[in-house]
């Protein structure tokens, strides 16, 4: 496979995926929605890895959706938006699949969808400049698709919180809320510190950490459903395609401010 957007190198004993889309702050593109599902593919496949650790290259880790492919859908009709939102969950569903645990090395800025990638991981380190930032309020847009992972990790009164404030939140922050585990007060991406992480991880038991994982997702992660799930999915469809968003994301994208703008 081509490997534009992430790449996977094999480490015998645990996988390494890096996100390599470093000039467009490795956002969640149809395009690298789909290397990274290829990727994943190929988990269940080769027994021999423990656990898969994630990291990035450039100045974020994931900077949230692609605005550009979003913004395209001025023209789709609703429809088309909800097949959209349903390529976004099936992402997420991907990931959330993955038995084995994901180790997390994240820094930069976090913004929407980003939150949702970190939520999925199992145990994370971010650095201490990192900022997050459930952002989609600020584009005439809902955070749907990810409501459901980020609510389960982060508990509903915080993800109502910073969801509807759109807050920008500290490293600090996100490891009161549960988002991340640790702080890392260096680079982020210093093979000291990952190395040091991997050699704790390999003490553990292969089909220990496995069986805990399917274990916790079993009893304690609420699935879901269809019906939510497509409610989620047609009311983002629904707003994608509204004046509302599309004013909010043209505003990223040409730099400038929404036309709503107020200050006091």
């Amino acid at each position: 496979m081509s490997q534009i957007f992430c790449k996977l190198v094999d480490r015998e004993d645990f996988a390494e995926i890096l996100l390599i889309n470093e000039k467009s702050r490795n956002v969640l593109s149809p395009e690298m929605m789909e290397e990274f599902e290829e990727v994943l593919a190929q988990v269940p496949i080769i027994k021999k890895w423990r656990f898969i650790i994630l990291k990035a290259e450039g100045k974020s880790f994931c900077a949230g959706a692609d605005l550009k492919w979003m913004k395209a859908q001025s023209a789709e009709t609703h429809l088309n938006g909800f097949q959209d939102s349903n390529r976004l969950l099936t992402f997420f569903n991907a990931i959330f699949k993955i038995d084995i645990p994901i180790i997390a090395f994240i820094h930069g800025d976090i913004f929407g969808g980003g939150v949702g990638l970190v939520a999925m991981c199992d145990y994370v380190i971010v650095h201490e400049e990192t900022k997050f930032c459930l952002s989609e309020v600020k584009l005439g847009l809902v955070p749907a698709v990810i409501s459901h992972f980020v609510q389960q990790k982060i508990g509903i009164s915080h993800f109502l919180a910073y969801s509807t404030t759109a807050r920008v939140f500290s490293a600090e922050v996100a490891l009161r809320l549960g988002l991340a585990h640790e702080i890392y007060h260096g680079q982020i991406n210093n093979e000291v510190l990952i190395t040091s992480f991997i050699n704790v991880m390999l003490k553990n038991g292969p089909e220990a950490m496995l069986a805990n994982k399917s274990l916790i997702k079993k009893l304690y992660y609420c699935s879901f459903d269809e019906e939510s799930g497509s409610f989620a999915r047609q009311m983002i469809s629904r707003l994608r395609i509204g004046s509302e968003a599309q004013e909010g994301m043209s505003s990223v994208l040409e730099k400038r401010s929404p036309r709503w703008l107020k200050s006091i």
